[in-house]
C-alpha cells in the first residue's frame, strides 16, 4: 500500500513540475518582446510605445534579461513558499486573487 502511495505521490510531483516548466516556456514564446508586452497590457495602454527608459525599467525589475533557466529557479523557489507574485493587471498578489475568487466560487455552490 505505502509502495502505490509513493509511485503516485512521485508521479503527481513530476506532472507538477513538467506542466509548471512547460508553462513557463510557453509564456515566454509570446510574440514580441516581453518588457513590451508587460508595458502595453499592464502598464501604458495597446496604443502607447514604449520608451526605451521604460523598457529598461520593466527589464531590471523583473530581471528579464536573466537567461530563462534562472528566471524559472526564482519563480518555482518562490512559488513554493507560497509567493505567487504581484498581478500586472490589479497590482495585488496573485495569492490573494486566487482566495477571493475561490471564496466567491464557494458562495456560488451554496
Amino acid at each position: 500500500m505505502w509502495k502505490f502511495i509513493f509511485k503516485r505521490l512521485v508521479a503527481t510531483i513530476l506532472v507538477v513540475v513538467a506542466t509548471s516548466i512547460l508553462t513557463f516556456g510557453i509564456l515566454h514564446l509570446t510574440p514580441g518582446s516581453t518588457p513590451v508586452t508587460i508595458l502595453k497590457y499592464a502598464f501604458i495602454g495597446l496604443e502607447e510605445i514604449p520608451t526605451d527608459a521604460e523598457i529598461t525599467e520593466i527589464t531590471a525589475r523583473y530581471k528579464l534579461s536573466d537567461p530563462l533557466y534562472k528566471q524559472y529557479y526564482r519563480w518555482a523557489k518562490q512559488a513554493v513558499q507560497g509567493n505567487l507574485g504581484d498581478s500586472y493587471v490589479y497590482r495585488v498578489p496573485v495569492a490573494e486573487l486566487i482566495r477571493l475568487r475561490s471564496q466567491r466560487q464557494r458562495c456560488w455552490r451554496l
